[in-house]
């Protein structure tokens, strides 16, 4: 639940996590509502987060923004003061559930990025990893691997070829199953090679990009616009492909179940920071035991997506 009179802050929120959103919370679901406040006056804005405790709330703020060179300046009474070692725009102060911070800085990636990690680690029979994923063959297939290594690429040329898409940056374990949930944010593509079946959705020129400060951007995506999951489904949680390097020719290879891959499940930033943190350690070690595990050499966008068929729709 979101509650802010800006309505730039509401558009982008909506932008970006709008295929998410349900119609009302489950039975099993917290409800977490976030207020954002802009002052104009004043040149601040606040977040405050009210319900999904989670443990150490002002740590887990310092973990999500550490990449941004974030780190703790000093504490004042109750509020702890935060700041980046480069970018004097970034500066915020945090007292428990509440955020404030320069309405000058990022104000809107802040609160936006607060908002959503609060959730996630408020959920108690969910864990979240850095992964794409779709649905083959009425499995879930998250692929995972460092930054840049073509997770969007791949899981986009899927959907744009009619595989249901699960998510982007995100992938959304639900540990009793196992099975994985749809977590559709916008997906964000940088510039580069990509399937030939994306062309047609990233080319419209009315999508949205998002520009980052070292001079990169994404065009944003809708989830909209790739065949989701509806929210509420779950898809049995089936294989991980672990992307390894690239190659003229795409090489898809089998590798053991051993509970040492679940180092490629890396959680996200807040996941440490979930009250039941150390029980859904345990719990992901056995989902990634009980699934098939693949390592992906890619080729060509469009050879290495086609392998993929080949190999996981058909069996």
């Amino acid at each position: 639940m979101l509650r802010s009179g800006d309505r730039s802050f509401v558009d982008r929120f909506s932008l970006l996590f709008g295929g998410c959103a349900v119609d009302g919370p489950g039975v099993d679901l917290p409800v977490v509502e976030g207020v954002v406040e802009v002052d104009a006056s004043r040149g601040e804005a606040r977040i405050e987060v009210i319900g999904g405790e989670v443990a150490d709330p002002e740590g887990l703020v310092l973990a999500v923004f550490a990449d941004d060179g974030v780190e703790r300046l000093s504490r004042r009474g109750a509020w702890l003061e935060l700041a980046a070692r480069v970018d004097s725009g970034w500066h915020m102060a945090v007292r428990g559930n509440e955020v404030v911070t320069r309405a000058a800085a990022p104000w809107q990636y802040v609160a936006g990025a607060i908002l959503v990690h609060r959730a996630m680690a408020a959920q108690a029979d969910v864990t979240f990893v850095h992964a794409a994923g779709v649905e083959i063959a009425g499995e879930a297939v998250l692929f995972v691997g460092p930054r840049e290594a073509g997770k969007t690429t791949v899981a986009m040329g899927l959907a744009t070829r009619g595989y249901r898409f699960l998510g982007d940056e995100v992938g959304a374990i639900r540990l009793s199953g196992p099975s994985v949930l749809p977590f559709p944010r916008a997906a964000g593509v940088r510039p580069g090679p990509r399937s030939t079946s994306t062309d047609g959705v990233v080319d419209r020129p009315t999508l949205p990009v998002e520009r980052f400060a070292d001079g990169t951007s994404k065009t944003l995506v809708p989830s909209s616009y790739l065949g989701t999951v509806p929210q509420g489904e779950s898809i049995r949680f089936g294989r991980v492909v672990v992307l390894s390097g690239r190659a003229s020719r795409p090489r898809l290879t089998d590798l053991d179940a051993a509970p040492g891959n679940v180092r490629y499940l890396a959680p996200v930033k807040s996941m440490p920071f979930s009250t039941s943190s150390g029980l859904k350690t345990l719990r992901l070690l056995r989902a990634a035991s009980a699934v098939r595990w693949h390592q992906l050499t890619a080729g060509t966008p469009d050879d290495t997506i086609t392998l993929i068929e080949r190999r996981f729709a058909t069996t």
